[in-house]
């Protein structure tokens, strides 16, 4: 049946202080906002190679507590049931070899074993898929979030294949509920990408019956088209069918799903700030009186006008986007277009920061960096402070094969500053993790107990990370030294993003304006997260924090 898996919850006020806004016009002021709150547990969503069906792989999938561990239930269940198996065909065949025994040695494929595994298998089973374990640039390229023309709310997400098959790729589609990132997936699809091979047909995996025909367009969008909604007919061709288009198109399209701050906005003209303001209604369809917006978003392939500026809900707007619209119509209201070419030229200007070769287009990326005013200098536009980077460890497809289906081992470095190292084997107890550390000591395994990990695998890069206990991943530090941070950035708990919140608190672990003022000297609570934001130079923008 197609019930929906909803991935993020929505409730009382986490205790946040809430500041009130007031409410706007659409196009010339900011929206009335609710709270809401949302939890995010990363490793949750990118289990898929060991929960089959419809578990989200990449994109910051949410999942409650409970949630996490449910999936940690059936996770240990399934694997239970594995050894289970694994054990009974292991003692038929001791048994079977011991009566082959008493008879002499068995020379040929004639034996009742033999025979009734070929009648299981099939004459006619079909060939294994060859193997492809790196993804193609076509392939990749249409890899990415897709929303439907005149609804943001309805999305397809296009993944990378498993480690074997990179090119079988994975469809999800996905309705957004409330423009947070609660996602329901609807169903799920896969497809064996060819370029030569536009249009394909899909038959969903959720045993309803439902296909989907999908055309990638040469403009870069994707054509939908709900061929048989499924046995309980919960997938709508109405709802379904349409033109979608890559997020990529949009303006500053990575501040639909974090909040916006002045590191985002000190750069903008307020024609810009005014187009990025209303963009979050045109997403939903919403259409607009003013000639000048009208003309703008007509221009834009993706816009549809689907409901008049007066038939249009605020309650369609989720908290992250109400709290975006009325800070960027503060921001619109006091900056001057000469700040912004100034500040433009500054940061054209600077040099690129020491770690940038060293940060990776998506994943976790933990920084910390100090909080004391007497420690960070004053660098115009930006502060810097000493801090630390760290990745997260992780195995290769290659190390995993050696690892999880060889029994042999590897050496993972733990710390790239201090050269510490571990040898990583396959568990001896899966209830405790997939794979297991003993730290190297002098070039030599040492002698201490293990420590325990499990594997998630990440579909966009084809390698696995290590993670225990509640999606704690296990980071490896790169770089320690000094980190820019632009002035007007800021630092939150991810979880609290839907939630109408108070931006003069300061309160570590749930929204701090990260400053460097005379009262802040002496201050001994370090920023930190594990999902920054920097731009192209290796700038901080923005620090959250996401887990439980």
């Amino acid at each position: 049946m197609y019930a929906k898996r909803t991935l993020f919850y929505s409730g009382e006020s986490w205790g946040c202080g809430v500041e009130n806004w007031g409410s706007y016009d659409a196009e010339d002021s900011g929206g009335r906002h609710t709270p809401r709150k949302g939890n995010w547990l990363p490793r949750a969503a990118k289990m898929s190679e060991r929960i089959k069906g419809r578990v989200r792989t990449e994109t910051p999938g949410p999942a409650t507590i409970k949630e996490m561990e449910r999936i940690g239930r059936t996770v240990r269940e399934r694997r239970g049931n594995g050894m289970k198996k694994q054990w009974l065909i292991l003692m038929a065949v001791l048994w079977m070899a011991g009566c082959q025994a008493a008879e002499g040695p068995v020379t040929d494929r004639t034996s009742a074993a033999a025979e009734t595994e070929e009648e299981m298998q099939g004459e006619t089973a079909p060939a294994a898929p060859p193997e492809e374990r790196e993804i193609t640039a076509e392939a990749k390229a249409c890899c990415g979030t897709y929303f439907q023309a005149g609804n943001y709310e309805r999305q397809l997400e296009v993944l990378p294949g498993e480690r074997l098959h990179r090119n079988r790729l994975m469809v999800m589609l996905k309705e957004v509920e409330n423009g947070d990132w609660q996602s329901a997936i609807l169903d799920t699809y896969t497809l064996d990408y060819d370029p030569g091979t536009p249009v394909y047909t899909m038959e969903g995996q959720d045993g309803a019956g439902s296909e989907l025909k999908v055309t990638f367009l040469e403009n870069g969008a994707i054509q939908a088209e709900l061929i048989q909604a499924g046995e309980d007919g919960a997938l709508d061709a109405g709802q379904v069918n349409g033109t979608y288009y890559p997020t990529d198109s949009l303006f500053c399209p990575e501040l639909l799903t974090r909040l916006v701050n002045a590191a985002d906005t000190n750069g903008l003209t307020k024609a810009e700030l005014k187009i990025l303001r209303n963009q979050y209604y045109a997403i939903l369809g919403r259409g607009f009186d003013s000639p000048e917006l009208s003309a703008y978003f007509e221009q834009q392939p993706w816009y549809r006008k689907t409901v008049s500026p007066e038939d249009f809900s605020e309650e369609r707007l989720s908290g992250l986007f109400r709290r975006n619209i009325a800070f960027l119509k503060e921001q619109e209201d006091m900056k001057e277009d000469e700040d912004a070419a100034a500040y433009k030229e500054t940061w054209e200007g600077l040099p690129e920061t020491p770690y940038q070769s060293l940060l990776p287009d998506s994943g976790e990326i933990w920084v910390t960096f100090s909080a004391d005013a007497e420690r960070a200098e004053d660098r115009g536009i930006y502060y810097e402070v000493p801090g630390e980077i760290a990745l997260p460890v992780t195995m290769t497809g290659e190390e995993y094969e050696q690892v999880m289906e060889q029994g042999k081992t590897v050496i993972l470095t733990l710390d790239a500053l201090n050269g510490k190292q571990a040898v990583a084997a396959r568990s001896d107890n899966p209830n405790y993790g997939d794979c297991m550390l003993t730290a190297l000591e002098e070039g030599e395994a040492g002698n201490g107990e293990p420590d325990y990990y499990f594997l998630s695998y990440e579909l966009d890069k084809g390698s696995y990370s290590l993670w225990h206990n509640s999606a704690d991943t296990l980071f490896c530090p790169v770089y320690k030294g000094p980190v820019c941070v632009l002035k007007g950035a800021e630092e939150e708990y991810g979880n609290y993003f839907t939630m109408d919140g108070n931006r003069s608190a300061q309160v570590p672990g749930v929204f701090r304006r990260i400053r460097y003022e005379a009262e802040d000297a002496g201050n001994t609570s370090d920023y930190s997260g594990n999902k920054p934001v920097f731009d192209e130079k290796g700038y901080l923008k923005a620090l959250y924090y996401f887990g439980d």
